[in-house]
């Protein structure tokens, strides 16, 4: 059974620790994606998701700005992700 993913009622957020002094939490407000519940074998489940880096929201303007820039690497992130910064 194959489900899309609903941005209204769903969310991706982050905790990143840095320089083991802090804590910065953070989310993106653009989603979409599907997941496949195989029931009878779960193991074939799969969720193919992606998020839209330009909607990264760490409460601090500053940030985001430069979060959103290509001063930062885009990665592909596993094997259905075309990659973070694609449009």
């Amino acid at each position: 059974m194959t489900w899309e993913i609903d941005p209204t009622h769903s969310h991706v957020s982050f905790a990143i620790r840095v320089m083991s002094v802090r804590t910065t939490r953070g989310r993106f407000n653009t989603l979409r994606g599907r997941l496949y519940i195989d029931e009878q074998n779960p193991a074939n489940s799969w969720v193919d998701a992606q998020v839209e880096a330009v909607s990264i929201d760490t409460h601090n303007k500053l940030r985001d700005a430069h979060l959103r820039s290509r001063d930062i690497s885009c990665r592909p992130v596993g094997d259905r992700s075309p990659g973070l910064c694609q449009s």
